[in-house]
C-alpha cells in the first residue's frame, strides 16, 4: 500500500472502545466511536504521512482541541494511538484495523 486509503472506512478495535473511521478526502474524516466513554463522532482535517509501504502516522485536532496521533499500520493490521484529551488526560493504546468498504468518491458514510 503506497497511499493512504482515501475513500475507505476501516473498523479499529481497542481495548477501551471501538471506532469507525470513513476517509472521506485527502483532507478530512469522519470518526465515530461506537463504544465506550468517548462515544462520538465528528468530521476533522487529517493529515497522514506515509512512513513506509502501508504504514502512516495520522493526526488531527479536535474541536475541543483534543489532539490524536495514530500509527496505522495495514500490512499487519495494528493500529497504535496517543491521545491528549480536552481535560488534559494523556491515552496511549493498540488495537487492531480492519477494513470494511470503500466509499465512492465524494461520498460521506
Amino acid at each position: 500500500m503506497e497511499s493512504f486509503p482515501v475513500h475507505s472506512v476501516y473498523e479499529l478495535e481497542f481495548p477501551e472502545f471501538t471506532a469507525e473511521i470513513s476517509v472521506l478526502s485527502s483532507t478530512h474524516l469522519q470518526f465515530e466511536i461506537k463504544t465506550g466513554r468517548y462515544e462520538r463522532t465528528a468530521i476533522v482535517n487529517y493529515e497522514a504521512i506515509k512512513i513506509r509501504s502501508g504504514v502512516f502516522v495520522v493526526s488531527w485536532q479536535e474541536e475541543d482541541r483534543s489532539t490524536i496521533v495514530h500509527v496505522e499500520d495495514f500490512i499487519n493490521k495494528k493500529i497504535y494511538t496517543f491521545a491528549t484529551l480536552d481535560d488534559h488526560t494523556f491515552i496511549r493504546s493498540k488495537g487492531n484495523i480492519r477494513f470494511i468498504e470503500e466509499l465512492n468518491e465524494g461520498a460521506h458514510h
